[in-house]
């Protein structure tokens, strides 16, 4: 186990961690901006990267960029829409405990979800370190069978940016 798959089990354990403690209603909302980052990000990024990135001459990394800034400018959306809906879904989560294991379908649900979204996030760093090496990235990529998992699972699902390595 080398240093990538040790924050691979980080990720993934913080992103669950997070979810059991918020819960499935907290975590919900901004799985759903996270998903739809990514996807949307998938579609736009090979548009918008030559666009606004017109000075950088390789055209993957036009697309890298292009996939990073559409990404940001979603995730920032969500935190715009979720933080006012915090109180709201805050409420929402104590009706779970009227029904019989409800509280635990609850937490089981957001721990779930929310290692879904250390999954997501993971990959999404992933895809930058591969596109844009630093020092021993490159050899600690090889040795990790890990932490490319995600990369491999969000290749499957957004085919328009080659972000796996061969």
């Amino acid at each position: 186990m080398n240093w990538l798959d040790t924050i691979s089990v980080v990720a993934w354990a913080s992103g669950a961690l997070a979810g059991y403690v918020g819960g499935l209603f907290r975590i919900f909302v901004p799985f759903l901006f996270l998903v739809s980052a990514i996807a949307l990000a998938g579609a736009l990024g090979l548009l918008i990267g030559p666009l606004v990135f017109f000075f950088v001459e390789d055209a993957a990394r036009q697309d890298v960029a292009g996939f990073f800034l559409v990404f940001a400018a979603m995730l920032g959306v969500g935190l715009l829409v979720t933080l006012p809906m915090w109180g709201l879904l805050s409420a929402a989560t104590p009706l779970m405990s009227v029904f019989p294991m409800g509280r635990q379908i609850n937490r089981i649900g957001g721990l779930l979800m929310g290692a879904f979204s250390g999954m997501a996030l993971l990959a999404v760093v992933i895809i930058g370190l591969q596109q844009y090496p630093v020092a021993s990235v490159g050899q600690g990529m090889a040795e990790s069978s890990f932490a490319t998992e995600p990369v491999h699972w969000l290749d499957r699902y957004i085919a328009t940016i080659e972000i796996s390595p061969e």
